[in-house]
């Protein structure tokens, strides 16, 4: 009885299966051809956190990372090169397990190179990426001669997928716990939100009501979505309407803000809900090594996600030890509020005067970084952007305020200085 439930109601389609792959193998090529072009000085060697730095700046961090093993420039490159070929054999599905493997190792090792950029995004590619190895995606590859199969596959993997989909989207909504997502405001922050929203978002910002259904919308889809993977694959209308309201979702935010690859990830994670044709299911219930192993990561990832949450005493060591093992996560964009001011940085030297440093570093990664910088008592950041200005820059003098206006009728406005110092007395240091 409980094997017929599992198999029904969290098998996918091996064409859907085949189709994932490309699009996880496509977004892995994206992601790293966005941080060389937008972010090359977050991830270089001698960039904003150099090699022979890095273990005192990311103390608190993860630092399993392949980059981190030389600051050589010819072995930073063979590391890209390396991705780009693996990335590419992943996505034509060309030894897809092999390189499937090698690519988590070597995505991993990228977004551990300067963890304080990763976004929800990264996160949840990396687990699309890792839960992948346990099944079979040859539809639609080089091995099949790009024949698509026919057919349905069940495994504690596909379980692991769809309960790490719910868990995202049951927690996001968890941690949205301000006055504004209760009295129907948050959105329109949101979309008044400089950093994140684009021209159309700030336009929604005129139709304060339209919003108002829409933040209590997002909640309540974001709270449906883990109960009714247990019970929407049963009934094929309401499987249809879980699939089509994921991906406009995403495709609305997509438009409206910008977030860099967070919302494509999540619309490739809504076609694993796509309906498809009835089809025979081919169930994997044997405890081997691919089911032992979703099994471990699908506990971990439930744990991971309660920790961060509940935060118990003594959580430091356990989180670094999820951050170890590549299945951390927090899905706590927006929360407990959404900001209510705008924040702008402005960086003066005696050789350079940035008014606005978004128009300067544009990519999603450094604004995440910004967003580190705003936060109160992060000395470390701020001291590696810091170095890394005088560093680069060479002025005899460096300084940084912050500029917050706030988005309340009153619009008041404060500057904030973050940071001051003699550039010669840090290229000493």
């Amino acid at each position: 009885m409980i094997r017929k439930f599992l198999s029904q109601n969290f098998s996918i389609s091996l064409r859907s299966l085949g189709l994932f792959r490309i699009g996880i193998g496509t977004l892995l090529l994206v992601d790293l051809i966005s941080r060389l072009i937008y972010g090359y000085d977050l991830i270089s060697p001698q960039g904003l956190i150099p090699v022979d730095q890095a273990l005192q700046a990311l103390k608190d961090k993860s630092i399993l990372s392949l980059y981190l093993i030389s600051a050589h420039d010819f072995y930073f490159y063979f590391l890209i090169v390396l991705s780009f070929i693996s990335y590419t054999c992943y996505l034509a599905g060309y030894r897809t397990r092999f390189f499937g493997v090698l690519s988590l190792a070597l995505l991993f090792s990228i977004q551990n190179r300067n963890p304080f950029v990763l976004h929800g995004g990264d996160i949840l590619l990396r687990m699309f990426l890792l839960l992948s190895l346990f099944l079979p995606m040859q539809s639609y590859s080089w091995s099949s001669g790009w024949k698509a199969e026919n057919g349905r596959f069940f495994s504690f993997a596909t379980l692991a997928l769809f309960v790490q989909i719910g868990l995202m989207y049951f927690f996001s909504a968890l941690y949205k716990s301000g006055p504004e997502w209760l009295d129907g405001s948050a959105l329109f922050y949101a979309f008044q939100n400089d950093w994140i929203s684009n021209s159309l978002g700030q336009g929604l910002s005129q139709f304060p009501t339209l919003l108002k259904i829409l933040t209590y919308a997002t909640v309540a889809l974001e709270f449906l979505v883990l109960p009714l993977i247990f019970v929407a694959f049963k009934l094929r209308p309401l499987r249809w309407a879980l699939f089509i309201s994921l991906f406009l979702f995403h495709l609305g935010i997509f438009i409206t803000m910008d977030i860099g690859t967070f919302p494509f990830v999540c619309m490739l994670g809504s076609f694993l809900f796509y309906p498809g044709a009835s089809s025979k299911t081919v169930s994997d219930f044997h405890l081997g090594f691919a089911n032992a192993a979703s099994g471990v990561i699908l506990i971990l990832v439930i744990v991971s996600n309660l920790l961060f949450f509940i935060q118990p005493e003594g959580f430091k060591p356990l989180k670094l030890a999820l951050q170890n093992l590549g299945v951390y996560q927090k899905w706590s964009m927006f929360s407990p509020s959404p900001a209510k001011s705008n924040i702008s940085f402005e960086l003066i030297t005696n050789r350079l005067y940035y008014p606005d440093a978004k128009k300067n570093y544009p990519s999603h990664h450094w604004q995440k970084f910004f967003m580190q910088i705003a936060r109160p008592h992060n000395s470390t950041v701020l001291n590696l952007f810091g170095t890394y200005l005088c560093k680069n820059t060479k002025p005899s003098e460096l300084r940084i305020f912050l500029h917050e206006t706030s988005l309340t009728p009153s619009r008041n406005e404060k500057t904030i200085p973050l940071y001051s110092a003699s550039c010669e007395a840090t290229d000493a240091i």
